[in-house]
């Protein structure tokens, strides 16, 4: 989950945009693909909760399947 401090975000979830401002937030499922653009100079705090359970995080899961951990890393590398 992501909730906006300041200014305006730009955000994609399963190829669905929305934008969110200051005191709005966002839900980022685990399983859809996602991704936050600055819209505009913003600060945002992100939550990540993981199950119970969870034997290894998933950039570890995903590295072993052979995919991109970039956006566990919280960078884009194709972001213009």
């Amino acid at each position: 989950m992501v909730l906006v401090l300041e200014g305006r975000g730009r955000f994609t979830i399963d190829g669905r945009e929305h934008f969110c401002s200051a005191g709005e937030s966002i839900v980022m499922p685990a399983g859809k693909p996602h991704a936050v653009y600055a819209a505009e100079d913003f600060k945002m705090l992100l939550t990540v909760v993981f199950p119970r359970g969870l034997s290894e995080h998933p950039a570890e899961r995903m590295s072993r399947r052979g995919r991109s951990t970039a956006a566990l890393r919280g960078c884009r590398a194709d972001i213009p």
